[in-house]
């Protein structure tokens, strides 16, 4: 469920997926893509390290995700009886 307010986190984390690097796995989105987003959408500088930790925890989600999918895509590979 989203909160008020969320819906622009929400939007940012989108946008600023498209940043991240793509090889044998997803990896985080870059800390300076994080910081220029900020700077871009003029969020006041008092609020730019909550914002940077939001995206970052937002992503650490993702990422744990992420693996889990790419392990059961595995595993599904090896037995496709699961």
């Amino acid at each position: 469920m989203l909160l008020q307010g969320d819906e622009f986190f929400t939007k940012a984390f989108f946008e600023l997926h498209t940043c991240r690097s793509t090889g044998m796995g997803a990896g985080p989105i870059p800390w300076d893509k994080i910081r220029d987003y900020a700077l871009w959408h003029r969020i006041d500088y008092d609020f730019i390290e909550d914002f940077i930790n939001i995206i970052r925890q937002m992503d650490n989600t993702f990422l744990e995700w992420d693996a889990e999918e790419h392990k059961r895509k595995q595993n599904l590979k090896h037995d496709p009886s699961k």
